[in-house]
């Protein structure tokens, strides 16, 4: 396997970072490089890990966003799209195991686990707060799975998918840039794209 490297370039998000505080650039995107490994020194893992806490929002985030982006890539693959409960359900079975790892404080021996940031400085929350996440991520995941947005992505011709959750990158004066977008089609001699799913519908953007 080829060695992994982190190279410079340039990005919307690293450039804000970088303005916002040269500290916190160095810590997000050169301090943790490596804190996954076993042999990663011990200043370098905390790094990692601090750098990967997630407050319980965030996490529900993510949770909506690797639903949506698989049903996405099954519709663009031709592969049928499980029912929206069968969905809730893998999702918030998926939840619960990586909170109990959480909870254990797994992540200080398996990095790339589940990190909650209410774990790791014993935030206390109640049942019901918890419960409210996970009510939380339901009701978007049955949103989307009933949006007219969803039923046009669903019936869209096959063809006309260009991507989703695609990495690409060009090169400015030896400078590597890099972007992704969320889903992208093709409608005609119009493009859609939308990014990033800040909502269940995104922000899209129309090139003609």
């Amino acid at each position: 396997m080829a060695e992994l490297k982190n190279e410079f370039f340039w990005s919307k998000t690293r450039d804000e970072v970088f303005k916002t505080c040269p500290r916190q650039y160095w810590f997000a995107y050169y301090g943790y490089w490596n804190g996954w490994s076993e042999s990663a020194l011990e200043r370098t893992r905390q790094i990692y890990i601090l750098k990967n806490l997630k407050n319980r929002h965030l996490w529900a985030g993510e949770k909506v966003h690797e639903c949506i982006q698989r049903s996405l890539n099954n519709i663009w693959r031709g592969i049928k799209v499980l029912a929206v409960d069968e969905i809730v359900s893998i999702t918030l079975d998926q939840m619960r195991a990586e909170f109990r790892s959480s909870r254990s404080k797994n992540y200080w021996k398996n990095p790339k686990s589940c990190a909650l940031l209410e774990h790791e400085y014993e935030i206390g929350l109640t049942d019901d707060q918890w419960k409210e996440v996970a009510n939380h991520v339901e009701t978007c995941l049955r949103n989307f799975y009933a949006s007219d947005i969803y039923d046009g992505l669903k019936s869209h011709p096959r063809g006309e998918w260009l991507g989703v959750e695609e990495f690409s990158s060009f090169y400015l004066d030896h400078t590597r840039i890099n972007l992704a977008t969320d889903c992208a089609i093709k409608e005609g001699d119009e493009i859609y794209i939308s990014f990033p799913f800040i909502s269940p519908v995104g922000m899209v953007i129309v090139l003609q």
